[in-house]
């Protein structure tokens, strides 16, 4: 069973931050499909490019690599990730 790991992702765009629960191993452009479609959920108007989004983490203030799960970045329960 893969263990899951919570993330808090501030969205400046919508002066927001919402919580996911994510697999550790799933890869970052998963985790940025996901939460791109719980935002289009919420808010209807809302128009992006899904390839354009990056997400940041912001204890090191780099862009995370798309093509790499969580777990091999480093990133774990609690961590703070801005979507941009």
């Amino acid at each position: 069973m893969t263990s899951k790991i919570s993330l808090t992702v501030d969205v400046p765009s919508l002066g927001s931050s919402f919580d996911f629960l994510v697999p550790e191993s799933m890869d970052v452009h998963k985790i940025i499909k996901l939460i791109a479609k719980v935002l289009y959920e919420e808010y209807r108007g809302i128009k992006f490019e899904i390839q354009e989004l990056m997400l940041i983490n912001t204890a090191t203030n780099l862009v995370l690599n798309k093509e790499i799960s969580c777990k091999h970045l480093g990133i774990v329960n609690g961590s703070k990730l801005i979507l941009i």
